[in-house]
């Protein structure tokens, strides 16, 4: 890891380095784990694994009330806007 000092600093990872920990608030947490569970619609391909490994690992570690935010979320039927003209739902 390279890191530079003072206000404008930051830190860079070298290449072969390890992720270090992510800190997520509530709503981040929520957004990577339902991105995850609906990124293996084949929209990339080569990804349906690693996301479905990605979200068993995440899901398995969010406090329960956020487990329960992500299944309702989950589980609340969208209407996609370009797929039905009257809807105002956006996904």
């Amino acid at each position: 890891m390279h890191s530079t000092p003072g206000s404008a600093g930051g830190y860079r990872l070298e290449p072969g380095a390890r992720l270090p920990p992510l800190l997520f608030d509530d709503e981040e947490a929520v957004a990577v784990a339902l991105a995850l569970r609906t990124s293996p619609s084949g929209t990339v391909a080569g990804l349906d694994e690693p996301s479905i490994r990605a979200s068993v690992k995440l899901e398995q570690i969010l406090p329960s009330r956020l487990r329960h935010r992500l299944a309702t979320i989950a589980a609340t039927p969208c209407r996609r806007p370009d797929r039905d003209p009257k809807s105002k739902s956006r996904c």
